[in-house]
């Protein structure tokens, strides 16, 4: 009976810290995103007297007690919530260390070969372990898992890469309706950058 009540105690510990260090991560990357430009700007503010992104805190709150509601809604068990939650957010952090890892790689190696070292070690224990839960393939529903944290890595990647190539376009373009005499004939609406004139 110890052993057991031991055993709760640990696992409500690490699912505390878990659920704290989900909440701060989701909270502060909404931040993020709205004070970038990549989303709504009011989900860019901070109160002034806590510095706590409170909109975007609050956005992820609501999220968080809408799938919490469906889940009861739905007559899921309470474990099996805490599963999938927890699957789903393992399966994205693995994808993020991978990612983190690689731009460290490619900024320290600029420095030093030496610097690398670690966070390519990193990149490989975090591919291994991403590896370790979607093979040998799960039962069901866990092996629908990967996909979907695979549909919301492409769907936030994809308005990026679609900026990116916006960008490049519209300076093909500039390049391409370049004058002789060095001014830029401006095709879209938006400043010209140098022309002294609005598109």
């Amino acid at each position: 009976t110890r052993q057991v009540g031991d055993d709760i105690v640990r696992m409500s510990s690490a699912a505390a810290s878990t659920r704290d260090g989900g909440v701060t991560v989701a909270a502060r990357m909404i931040f993020a995103f709205g004070r970038d430009g990549l989303t709504a700007a009011w989900l860019g503010r901070i109160s002034p007297d806590t510095g706590v992104p409170g909109r975007a805190l609050a956005l992820e709150m609501f999220v968080g007690l809408v799938l919490l509601t469906s889940f009861r809604l739905a007559g899921t068990a309470p474990l099996d919530v805490f599963f999938y939650l927890a699957t789903l957010g393992v399966l994205s952090l693995l994808i993020m260390y991978i990612l983190t890892n690689v731009a460290a790689v490619r900024r320290l190696g600029h420095h030093s070969r030496l610097g690398a070292v670690l966070p390519i070690i990193g990149a490989g224990i975090a591919a291994y372990v991403l590896y370790r839960n979607v093979w040998p393939v799960p039962p069901a529903p866990y092996r629908y898992f990967p996909y979907g944290v695979l549909a919301w890595l492409v769907g936030g990647i994809s308005p990026l890469a679609l900026a990116d190539l916006l960008e490049w376009l519209e300076r093909v373009e500039e390049e391409q309706d370049a004058g002789d005499d060095g001014r830029v004939r401006c095709a879209l609406p938006i400043k010209c950058v140098g022309a002294g004139e609005d598109r």
